[in-house]
């Protein structure tokens, strides 16, 4: 799972949160987080912006992810910052 920021201004910190699984994971503007021994099925996995009211992530979200066995899936998420 990747998040890729574009835009006028990106913070340099932590500001994006991961939902998966109903775990929580914080994500810098351009960040990515591997999920290793994911059982194969259909997954839910959502970005929300943390206390940036000026950024927005692309949509889906929450995109559903189906894995099968022995696979990798990339997951890329657009996040836009405005000033």
């Amino acid at each position: 799972m990747t998040t890729e920021t574009t835009g006028e201004y990106i913070p340099n910190w932590e500001f994006l949160q991961l939902e998966f699984q109903g775990i929580h994971y914080q994500l810098p503007a351009n960040g990515a987080y591997l999920f290793t021994g994911v059982p194969t099925g259909d997954y839910p996995i959502e970005i929300t912006v943390l206390r940036y009211a000026n950024c927005a992530v692309s949509l889906p979200n929450p995109r559903t992810v189906t894995v099968a066995a022995d696979t990798t899936v990339d997951v890329v998420f657009p996040v836009t910052c405005r000033s």
